[in-house]
């Protein structure tokens, strides 16, 4: 595994947790309501931001481990 910076390590975590957040939001949500009604509807923008949080790491470290290979080796 190679080593990532800490702010990026971070903003993994985050993603993670705003993901999980979303998930038991919706599961508690489902609970209360009645039978064939969608919870995910109150928590789409819950959804979208965790799921951006989490491709846009994925950008950002295969990226950096690019930067790092191709350019900052060539210095």
């Amino acid at each position: 595994m190679k080593k990532h910076p800490l702010w990026l390590n971070i903003y993994l975590v985050i993603g993670i947790i705003i993901s999980f957040f979303a998930l038991i939001k919706s599961y508690i949500d489902k609970i209360n309501l009645p039978p064939n009604v969608c919870p995910i509807e109150k928590n789409n923008n819950i959804l979208y931001l965790g799921i951006f949080l989490l491709i846009s790491y994925l950008v950002i470290a295969f990226g950096y481990d690019w930067y790092n290979k191709n350019i900052k080796s060539s210095n």
